[in-house]
């Protein structure tokens, strides 16, 4: 009887350990949309364009991460001139969207972006993201619109919490007929991480040290 007593209490304990620890628990998947420089920059590295790129998909670097390269993608013709503050359409002068990606399946958990739109003084109009994540399984998350003007500081932050982790960023706007997207500037991005690459826990330790005691546990028992 006195067995069976310390028996409970160490799986009650267990129980509870893993409920606190685990990560599944603790914290939920979710993407979120800020207006301005959330948390501000420190965490995060410019994206830098390649010059004379010209087409619907141009490439980019990340300015101190060699192993890692992004892409950009649009329905509008797009040239680079190089630097982090110079992405413009080839021929019409603006662009209405823009999907941000990093190549070979990477992934990250913060964007920073700044649209500059034209026609200083019309009527503003808004800007909706749309974020393919993983929670693990892929999801999608859509925000309500945003409203951008023409002061050049249209600054954004997109974060994925609770361990979801972004893989592409795509913005649409709903402008005048007339205007839009003149350049996307000022593109940052962190906690970058390779394609199928698993941190170690703190928590899985921990469960995996319960799961041993356990074991050692039911042996000195029987």
């Amino acid at each position: 009887m006195k067995q069976n007593k310390s028996l409970k209490k160490f799986l009650s304990t267990v129980s509870v350990c893993m409920l606190a620890c685990s990560p599944a628990v603790m914290a939920i998947p979710t993407i979120t949309v800020y207006t301005g420089l959330e948390g501000g920059s420190g965490d995060v590295d410019n994206v830098l364009y390649q010059n004379s790129q010209i087409g619907t998909s141009v490439n980019a670097t990340i300015n101190t991460k060699p192993g890692y390269a992004a892409i950009f993608t649009s329905t509008t013709s797009l040239k680079e001139s190089g630097g982090q503050a110079s992405l413009k359409a080839e021929t019409d002068g603006f662009f209405n969207n823009l999907a941000f990606s990093l190549t070979a399946g990477a992934t990250f958990t913060k964007l920073q972006l700044n649209p500059d739109v034209l026609n200083a003084g019309q009527t503003a109009g808004t800007i909706v993201f749309t974020v393919d994540y993983t929670s693990p399984a892929l999801s999608t998350f859509t925000s309500n619109p945003f409203p951008v003007s023409w002061n050049g500081q249209n600054k954004f932050t997109i974060l994925a919490t609770g361990g979801a982790r972004m893989s592409k960023v795509t913005w649409n706007t709903t402008l005048p007929t007339d205007v839009g997207v003149e350049d996307a500037n000022q593109y940052r991005v962190g906690g970058l991480r390779p394609a199928g690459h698993v941190p170690d826990s703190g928590s899985t330790i921990i469960l995996l040290g319960l799961g041993f005691g356990l074991l050692g546990f039911l042996k000195h028992r029987r």
